[in-house]
């Protein structure tokens, strides 16, 4: 079984707050992908429409929730790391110039967290 707080700390890493919706339906995507890696190319028809029913609301309202907040974070990094590298290009280790889309942003983390699980030791 995968480790919530594995993910939660990679979510902090990018400063998404716990109070938006898309930040518990993003915890559970990047769960299911790691428990299921086909679902990295169904993100669409696999996994919004999984946690749609999960959270009873539509795979739309998953999908738009995910973008607000991964949005949200890519906005933030961009105004606070003004002269810094910024945490997006020290997490995935190369320079991140547009803001990923929702299916790339689950990707590159299941990615990353598989290829080196103390990810985030040492990033500040």
């Amino acid at each position: 079984r995968v480790r919530m707080n594995e993910i939660k700390e990679v979510l902090n890493y990018f400063r998404m707050l716990p109070k938006y919706k898309g930040y518990s339906y993003l915890e559970d995507a990047i769960q299911l992908c790691r428990e299921h890696s086909e679902y990295l190319t169904q993100i669409t028809k696999v996994v919004y429409p999984e946690l749609a029913k999960k959270y009873h609301v539509t795979p739309w309202s998953v999908e738009r929730n995910i973008r607000t907040i991964i949005d949200k974070s890519w906005q933030m990094d961009r105004r606070l790391c003004e002269g810094q590298e910024s945490r997006y290009n020290k997490f995935f280790e190369y320079n991140v110039i547009i803001r990923p889309s929702n299916a790339a942003f689950i990707s590159m983390v299941v990615v990353r967290l598989e290829e080196n699980q103390g990810v985030l030791q040492g990033k500040g």
